[in-house]
């Protein structure tokens, strides 16, 4: 039994449209290019931090920060290279949770 032409059409056009998703659909539904954006990690300045940690990091709604856990309870936050991290808050070992 000999195979349809409108397989054929089938086939084809599932061929063309694979195509084009592999080669065109990146650009179309990925983000766009930053220009710069892969020379960000090279002027990172590696901020010394006196403990063990920090557990998590975080800046405030006015972008002040950042802010870090460590593991001894203490909220530390960072106030620039001249003063360092200073203790901003810390947690009760007596709290209830």
């Amino acid at each position: 039994m000999p195979i349809s032409r409108e397989f054929w059409t089938w086939a084809v056009a599932t061929a063309v449209i694979a195509v084009l998703v592999v080669f065109v659909g990146p650009s179309i539904i990925g983000p766009e290019s930053i220009l710069g954006s892969k020379n960000v990690l090279t002027t990172a300045k590696m901020i010394p931090l006196p403990v063990d940690g920090p557990e998590s990091l975080d800046w405030d709604p006015r972008g002040e920060g950042p802010y870090v856990g460590v593991t001894d309870g203490r909220i530390l936050k960072w106030r620039g290279s001249d003063l360092g991290w200073v203790e901003f808050a810390y947690s009760s070992p007596h709290r209830f949770v």
